[in-house]
């Protein structure tokens, strides 16, 4: 059986950074692409990099990630998504609107009880959640189940076997793993 977890947000928001960090730290399995007939100038849609699956209990949990424009313009890989993680960065390069139409094409493009995590990058504080929580206290978010997970800043490390990265500490990794699991139906 196949699940997909689509890995969303803005450009520099951290969604390759928590990609890399679940490809190191856990036993990936090879990925099989969600069921999508997407096409670009009659060719396919591949994806190139950026996607891993894992596997627990006979379930093979297929991770995607698309960044904010790829999304928006390619809406059906939000439909096919049984877990969605949206990744914000505390400290955003990009304007409010980019993130207020990405939330709006995941909510109107994925069904309603599909749950949202919405993981807060590059932040220490609780306080900074509340900030954060305008861009998705809509009233069109309805019942849907909605997890906030924090990640804490961190510097970029040298590590002799994958170079520069930044480390997520295990404890919020495995949080982000659990929590994406058990809210699949």
């Amino acid at each position: 059986m196949h699940k997909y977890i689509l890995v969303t947000g803005l450009m520099g928001s951290g969604k390759s950074t928590l990609i890399n960090e679940f490809i190191i730290r856990f036993e990936i399995e090879p990925f099989t692409k969600p069921p999508v007939e997407a096409k670009f100038r009659g060719m396919d849609f591949e994806f190139i990099d950026s996607v891993f699956a894992l596997k627990k209990n006979d379930i093979q949990y297929n991770f995607y990630e698309l960044d904010e424009p790829t999304i928006n313009k390619w809406v059906q890989f939000i439909n096919v998504a049984d877990v969605i993680i949206l990744v914000h960065n505390k400290n955003p390069k990009q304007f409010y609107d980019n993130h207020q139409r990405l939330i709006d094409n995941i909510l109107k493009h994925s069904s309603d009880n599909t749950p949202i995590i919405f993981v807060i990058n590059n932040t220490d504080d609780l306080d900074d959640i509340s900030e954060i929580e305008k861009y998705y206290s809509a009233s069109n978010i309805k019942n849907r189940e909605i997890v906030k997970i924090m990640i804490g800043s961190q510097e970029s490390t040298f590590d002799e076997k994958f170079g520069y990265r930044i480390k997520i500490p295990d404890q919020q990794l495995s949080e982000l793993y659990d929590r994406a699991i058990q809210l699949i139906r």
